[in-house]
């Protein structure tokens, strides 16, 4: 069934708590809890080459612990006053993964969205429990707080990305409503997306979807000497063996690496 989209909101949402994604932070946290959680938002299915790419040789390789699933998972707010910026969170990390999957994808790697309510107890535990390579939320919030400062036995990657710089796009954000007609904003949309393209992007440098990889690896993303502002420019720049800064979609990102806090293996 096809359904209209709504009169088309500004980016600006009302005012954000710190819920907002915040910025270019990783770090390798530990849970040990098994809580339940929410379901499957998107996945953008494994591309046909499955042959994986040489990991690039300007950073030490990590030993490979993927499974050949890159599970991201979203830590956003989904109700109350900030629930539309994590729609709209939502929104951009499934509009990457099909971009993602679009241009050829992590070679033998299927990608996988899953979500939790970051106001929800246990929420940040139950996307770990349910395999979460990847958590992408706020790092203001208390849940990403605790999940950088915990030192306890598995290891996910934890990323946040600065809230949006306030930069208007007309095409991105139809994008975005063709990703969920339902938006009542589009703020954090882009950042959601950005946040997915430089997991996949630090996957497919390292060779590996494993969380330790991918922390390694986002710097190795982040401020190489080619910049490009799709996963599709980037991928080809690394087969190419270059050095990457992939720049956002829509070209703010600042360029500067991720910081890695408490990176292990």
């Amino acid at each position: 069934m096809t359904r209209e989209a709504p009169t088309r909101p500004s980016r600006r949402p009302a005012p954000r708590s710190a819920t907002t994604l915040a910025s270019a932070v990783v770090a390798l946290v530990a849970l040990g809890l098994a809580l339940t959680l929410s379901g499957c938002v998107g996945d953008a299915g494994a591309p046909e080459d499955d042959t994986a790419p040489a990991p690039i040789a300007t950073m030490g390789q990590p030993i490979p612990t993927g499974d050949g699933v890159l599970t991201i998972g979203a830590l956003v707010p989904l109700a109350g006053a900030d629930a539309p910026v994590g729609q709209a969170a939502l929104a951009g990390m499934e509009l990457a993964a099909r971009d993602i999957h679009t241009a050829g994808g992590v070679p033998g790697t299927r990608l996988v969205i899953i979500h939790a309510d970051a106001a929800a107890p246990g929420a940040l535990a139950g996307l770990v429990a349910r395999g979460a390579d990847v958590v992408v939320g706020a790092v203001g919030g208390d849940a990403l707080v605790t999940a950088g400062n915990d030192g306890s036995a598995a290891g996910v990657a934890v990323l946040g990305l600065q809230p949006g710089t306030g930069v208007d796009d007309a095409a991105f954000d139809e994008r975005l409503f063709g990703s969920d007609p339902g938006l009542t904003s589009t703020a954090s949309g882009v950042e959601g997306y950005d946040a997915v393209v430089l997991v996949a992007l630090a996957a497919l440098a390292s060779g590996d979807d494993g969380a330790v990889s991918i922390a390694r690896f986002l710097p190795e993303v982040s401020v190489g000497d080619t910049e490009c502002a799709s996963f599709g420019a980037c991928s080809d720049a690394l087969r190419s063996r270059l050095g990457v800064r992939y720049a956002g979609a829509l070209g703010t990102l600042p360029a500067t690496a991720p910081v890695l806090a408490g990176a292990t293996g």
